[in-house]
Parts: structure tokens; sequence; C-alpha cells
């Protein structure tokens, strides 16, 4: 009888070893796919969505995340506030909410700005009302402090005329002025004046 050659033998551990970290790994991944699945269906659910759908995609560059699709077939019979507080409440470790389909339509909720996008297409906005403006003045009253605990006054930016093409905030990289705001707030005296910004070179 042959005895198995030492180079034989070293092949085989190699190729055991890989087999055991390929299902370590493909095991991991199975398990928190199904305990993502299996969180937000159950909060979906609870607010009356049917027929959901959990699709998990590949993880978001730089954070620790992957990037979900909820999709269902009722979304549209939600109310907007019912939408936000949805969204608000799709929290579970390792996904992040990118985006919901339903019928066919694609939509974004931004429960921070109050904001809601079908297709692309805003189609709510309670930017008043939003936690986004209540930071935004909060942020406002500070600096307004600071100036004058230190006895100087903050001089609002003034946006360049139309004339000129230069747009040092890339404001034309933003497909709204809310989150032209976030980005930039301390570059603007308020929301107003960098939504003035936005628009003069979104035009």
């Amino acid at each position: 009888m042959k005895t198995i050659s030492s180079k034989l033998k070293i092949t085989i551990f190699v190729v055991a070893i890989v087999v055991i970290i390929l299902s370590v790994f493909i095991g991991n991944a199975i398990t928190r796919n199904n305990r993502i699945t299996t969180e937000l269906t159950a909060i979906a659910e609870s607010y009356g969505l049917k027929d959901i759908k959990i699709i998990i995609g590949s993880k978001m560059k730089d954070y620790d995340f992957y990037e979900v699709t909820v999709d269902c077939s009722n979304l549209e019979s939600l109310s907007y506030s019912e939408m936000y507080s949805l969204d608000n409440s799709m929290q579970v470790d390792d996904a992040y909410i990118s985006k919901y389909t339903s019928n066919g339509n694609t939509y974004e909720i931004f429960p921070y700005t109050k904001s809601i996008y079908k297709n692309g297409r805003k189609i709510h906005d309670d930017y008043l009302n939003s936690q986004s403006h209540k930071d935004a003045i909060k942020n406002d009253k500070n600096k307004t402090e600071y100036s004058t605990s230190k006895k100087y006054s903050f001089t609002p930016h003034k946006s360049p005329s139309k004339d000129n093409d230069d747009d040092p905030y890339n404001a034309k990289d933003y497909s709204n002025e809310e989150d032209f705001y976030y980005d930039h707030y301390d570059d603007f005296f308020d929301y107003y004046d960098a939504e003035d910004y936005y628009n003069e070179h979104n035009d």
C-alpha cells in the first residue's frame, strides 16, 4: 500500500483550511443577512407594509453598513408623517436603508430634513419643521452669542453675481438646497443665505 507523500499531505491540509475559512465566512454572511431581513421585515410589517422584500446590497465604502433596499406593495398607503416615522424606525445593525421601492416607483426618505423624493422628484418638503432646521437655528444662535461675546460682528456670506461662473462651494454638485446647507452651514449666515447661493448657481 502506497503512503501519501508529504507534498500531498500539505496540499490537503491547505485545502481543508481554505474550505473551513470559506464556510465560516459564508455562514456569517448568511446569519447576518437573515438577521437584517428578519428585523427589518418585522419593523415594516408593524407599519402595515405588505409583500415585503429586503434586498441587501454591497458594503458601503468607508462605512460598516450594507446598503439595503426595502420593496413592498403599498408604501403609498402611508402618510408622509408615517413614512418619516417608518424610516426613523428602520434601524438595525449593519444596515442602511438607501431607498424604498413600491409598484415600480422609487422613494428616498430623509427624516432629518423632512423631505421625500419619488423617482428623483421631491414630493414633500417640511424643512421648517425638521430637525435640520432646528439645528440650523441653534447654530445661528450660537454664532450670534459667540460674536457678541467676542465684540465683533459676523459678516454674512455674499453670494457672487450670476455673471461669475466661479462656484467655490460646488452648489451644482447637490440635488437640493437642504443637503447643500447641511454640508456648508458654517459658510453662511443662515439657511436662507445658503439657499440664495444654491439657487443662483442652479438656475
